[in-house]
């Protein structure tokens, strides 16, 4: 699968600085991101009910419609991460009881399962009938997909009224960007993974695999909690010690910059 695969200096670059190399599109695309929304909430601000509806529906059509089954130039997290806040902004501004709804919610919870199962079933029917389609099931795993979007949109807004308070979810939950960091690392990802996916399809019973796919996920999140946990308690407070150091000595040049412009003039 994987056993000519070898590492140069790029790859541990890669490793060390995976946002800035794009190896992790979500952090990647979460910090271009940060950056923009500013300017985007400045400009959704000065559109009037209908431009935003129109300026949603165009996003909708083209990154979601025609996305969800064609490539095309702009297709990228950055443009379709946009039509998202465009869209759900228009929802937050004049459907908020509908958002709020978890009768709305739960049908189209319903809806998202049902048509991302029978479009995987579809599919899946199309590769047994025609070669050239028995590689495709895929396909339908990205962003794009009317049917996961409306799982995930569904979800978050259901989650989202429930009240309780857990100290350890709390807890696990201020880990998930280190534990996505950990096992989406492309040492990880590309090597070690593999390795431990040959050995299971090579020892053990494939009739099985659900079973190993499951005691895989479970122990892949535990090991990635702990290192996340081990990381947070210890490099990460050295790290956010020297940051703050950094921006003060940095704010302290600033102010004397300041200082002397305003001594000039």
């Amino acid at each position: 699968m994987g056993g000519g695969y070898y590492f140069n200096s790029s790859t541990f670059r890669t490793i060390l600085f995976p946002t800035y190399h794009g190896n992790n599109w979500y952090l990647s695309t979460y910090v271009i991101f940060c950056f923009i929304y500013p300017i985007l909430n400045t400009f959704i601000k000065t559109l009037d009910q209908k431009k935003h509806l129109l300026m949603a529906s165009g996003l909708f059509f083209i990154y979601i419609i025609i996305g969800m089954r064609f490539d095309f130039y702009g297709t990228s997290d950055f443009f379709i991460w946009i039509s998202f806040y465009v869209m759900i902004s228009y929802l937050k501004k004049y459907s908020k009881k509908s958002l709020n709804n978890k009768t709305v919610n739960g049908i189209l919870l319903f809806v998202g399962i049902l048509g991302a199962i029978a479009l995987n079933l579809f599919t899946h029917y199309l590769g047994l009938k025609f070669g050239y389609k028995k590689n495709k099931m895929m396909r339908w795993n990205r962003m794009t997909n009317i049917f996961l979007i409306l799982i995930a949109f569904s979800c978050l807004n259901l989650f989202r009224q429930m009240k309780f308070k857990s100290s350890f979810i709390n807890y696990i939950s201020g880990l998930s960007l280190l534990v996505y960091i950990i096992h989406e690392n492309i040492l990880f990802r590309r090597r070690i993974r593999t390795i431990i996916w040959e050995w299971i399809l090579n020892n053990l019973n494939m009739k099985l695999l659900f079973v190993w796919i499951a005691i895989y996920t479970l122990v892949l999140f535990v090991i990635s909690v702990i290192v996340a946990s081990f990381y947070k308690e210890t490099i990460q407070k050295v790290i956010y010690k020297m940051s703050d150091d950094i921006h003060e000595y940095l704010s302290r040049i600033a102010n004397k910059i300041a200082e002397k412009i305003q001594e000039r003039s």
